[in-house]
């Protein structure tokens, strides 16, 4: 009987005879490359992932200019194992709240009582018999026994407020009514921010499916009430992770005639999934369009239009605007364009991407290194490879991963130049073009003298 590890490892020589009986494997020099990092394997294994960093897309520019090679310059089939999106599969859903109440500041003899009616629950903290509920609100409860998938977020929904506030929410979980265990912290306000109204209401959660939530709060004004929550859940139990990386703005392009837009270059196609303003110190705004493109001249592609970044701080707290997500975006060049100069001073990109895999087969004689950088058409991923291992569609925790190690320079900047030869082929055809016209010449030259010769005989 065979085991799972000697199953993995038949499976691994049957996927590595097709991949070579389908295109064997070329060899490249190096120094084709502009730079290369050596790789360290773990364990001796038939495949490895390799983590595709923001230094492998900054100096690899695309997939296509990527190589796993070994100690021989054999390439080694390759392909990007890519991640879900967090954003997928993601449920919004609306529930009721019910107030807890509480009659006097009497803690002694209290009592809690629970009534469910028609889908909605009211609880009552009793301190007093016999009294009425007077006005005063402690905290909120949300039934959220029948919610399905797992909860990430919740948002508060309030009425319009007349004047400017900020609070402190805390959200704790129960199965039963008794014992909280706290899941979520967090700030909610509603702020005029240069004519713009700025609402935050969303709170992130961790933990906590079905039961009930308590939401409770430091700082309210007196006449605020929680009309509802919006409970966001997920289908995935983990969030893909994200990698972020903070981005200085470079020199603008030539022809650039705007003074109120910075450029920032990442140096390849990061595939990413949000975008965000970084300020150097708080208490700054600015509103701004974000648009991407592959080259810093343009064309560009509108992302968003004048959206709202802000890090302020608010009667002691920080509170700060959310990153505008996006779809995979794969651009290499992004342009943030500014409503004023005032809020362009010291500002970052900040880009967030998902921790992508390069997967390849270690059919070759170690060491290995990935390189990146080249003109070569022998680079970039196999197709092939690619297609049988989504047949195949082996388990992601049984593939070693492998570590990037130092980066060494190769061939350099000269490995992307277009080598300035003499174009033998195009002088070659010209020498036979001219060739072919000169015996064409003698030929009509001679016909006509032959014409004209029998014409003086008759």
């Amino acid at each position: 009987m065979k085991t799972p590890r000697a199953g993995f490892r038949v499976v691994a020589a049957s996927l590595t005879a097709i991949t070579i009986s389908g295109a064997a494997a070329a060899a490249l020099d190096p120094q084709q490359f502009v730079l290369g990092w050596a790789l360290e394997l773990p364990s001796e294994a038939a495949f490895y992932d390799v983590p595709l960093t923001h230094e492998v897309y900054q100096f690899g520019h695309s997939l296509d200019q990527l190589a796993v090679l070994d100690s021989h310059g054999e390439a080694m089939p390759f392909y990007r194992v890519a991640v879900p999106s967090p954003l997928v599969n993601e449920d919004r859903l609306t529930l009721g709240v019910s107030p807890i109440y509480v009659r006097v500041e009497d803690e002694t003899n209290a009592d809690l009582s629970v009534t469910t009616q028609g889908g909605r629950t009211d609880v009552v903290v009793s301190r007093s018999p016999g009294m009425e509920p007077g006005p005063e609100i402690v905290a909120y409860v949300v039934d959220a026994r029948d919610v399905v998938g797992t909860p990430t977020a919740i948002e508060l929904e309030w009425p319009p407020m007349d004047r400017p506030f900020l609070a402190g929410v805390s959200i704790a979980h129960s199965e039963d009514l008794t014992h909280w265990r706290n899941v979520g912290r967090g700030s909610i306000a509603s702020l005029e921010i240069e004519g713009a109204s700025v609402t935050h209401n969303k709170i992130t959660i961790a933990g906590g499916r079905r039961g009930y939530y308590r939401l409770r709060w430091n700082r309210i004004p007196s006449d605020w009430q929680l009309d509802a929550v919006v409970l966001t859940t997920s289908g995935f139990t983990d969030t893909a992770p994200l990698e972020y990386v903070d981005l200085p703005p470079v020199q603008a392009p030539a022809n650039e005639a705007q003074g109120n837009a910075l450029y920032f270059d990442v140096g390849g196609a990061l595939p990413v999934m949000s975008v965000d303003l970084v300020f150097p110190d708080r208490n700054r705004w600015a509103k701004a369009n974000i648009q991407a493109g592959n080259a810093i001249e343009g064309p560009w592609r509108q992302l968003s239009a004048r959206k709202l970044f802000y890090d302020l701080d608010f009667e002691g707290e920080r509170l700060f605007s959310e990153a505008l997500s996006l779809r995979r975006t794969q651009a290499r060049y992004w342009k943030v364009l500014f409503d004023s100069r005032t809020g362009m001073d010291g500002v970052l990109i900040r880009l967030r991407y998902p921790a992508e895999r390069l997967r390849f087969a270690a059919q070759g004689e170690p060491p290995y290194q990935l390189v990146g950088g080249t003109l070569s058409e022998e680079a970039g991923p196999d197709p092939t490879f690619a297609a049988v291992m989504a047949t195949l569609q082996p388990d992601d925790a049984k593939f070693a991963t492998a570590r990037l190690g130092n980066r060494t320079m190769l061939g350099g900047p000269a490995a992307l130049e277009i080598p300035n030869e003499f174009p033998w082929k195009t002088a070659y055809l010209w020498v036979a073009l001219l060739a072919a016209v000169l015996v064409i010449g003698f030929m009509v030259i001679r016909l006509a003298r032959d014409m004209f010769a029998d014409r003086n005989q008759t």
